[in-house]
């Protein structure tokens, strides 16, 4: 997942939020057959990997990476 559908960048200003970061990764599960396990691990599996998390007003996520656009998503 992480070579299919992220982009390392160093850019610490922008957040993407766990939610989202979920929903991709439990989407690429379901098409490549794997077992999609809890937001929760998916938090501990980004983090023990060097991924920086960070807390926005609004949201929990992530920074210094960003999703790839897929087929079908949004630009």
């Amino acid at each position: 997942w992480v070579r299919d559908r992220i982009i390392v960048d160093d850019d610490e200003t922008d957040v993407v939020s766990s939610t989202e970061l979920f929903e991709n990764w439990r989407e690429w599960c379901g098409e490549n057959g794997e077992y999609a396990r809890s937001a929760k691990a998916l938090v501990r599996v980004l983090k023990e990997r060097g991924f920086r998390q960070k807390r926005t007003a609004t949201a929990r996520g992530f920074t210094g990476i960003r999703l790839r656009q897929t087929f079908g998503s949004p630009p």
